[in-house]
């Protein structure tokens, strides 16, 4: 991913592998919050019903994986548990007619989405698809939500084939 806000950044474009491959371009939306810090989450769509993977910040526009190292200088474990409840429970059902479309419009059973939840219940979606990194796992901390991530996907892959899975 490059970011392009003048002609001065053209030149890390050529970080990009011009082969013929295809490019996406999208604007690029400032969402940082009033103490400058971006957030993102990332959810889990099972059969139309979110869970959340996760949930980083940082001072970067990029934030990924790596973000959680910068988090945790800032806060605790139980910090991101107590975030984390409040989002499932008091602002993920209402983004679930939202996520309907989304999944609606993708015609997938199983997909991620990155995206930014303010507390007043708006999505600003980075993107959906169902290449996301959702099993990988280094933190035990997130070990619980994992297993349910994992429970839920083996319970979808039972229903559509009619067979218990590994």
């Amino acid at each position: 991913m490059v970011r392009v806000d003048n002609r001065e950044d053209y030149a890390g474009l050529h970080a990009l592998p011009f082969d013929g491959r295809d490019f996406y371009l999208t604007e690029f939306v400032d969402c940082a919050d009033a103490d400058g810090f971006c957030h993102r989450q990332r959810l889990v769509v099972i059969d139309g019903e979110p869970i959340l993977r996760g949930w980083l910040y940082d001072k970067s526009w990029k934030v990924h994986g790596a973000s959680r190292s910068f988090m945790l200088t800032r806060e605790t474990w139980e910090d991101d548990s107590r975030r984390s409840r409040w989002l499932e429970k008091e602002v993920l059902p209402p983004l679930k007619p939202a996520i309907g479309e989304i999944t609606r419009r993708l015609q997938l059973e199983y997909y991620g989405i990155d995206c930014k939840v303010d507390p007043d219940g708006r999505m600003l979606v980075f993107e959906a698809n169902a290449n996301m990194n959702i099993l990988t796992n280094d933190h035990a901390e997130l070990n619980a939500r994992m297993q349910r991530i994992e429970k839920r996907i083996q319970d979808m892959l039972v229903r559509y084939s009619g067979e218990r899975v590994i």
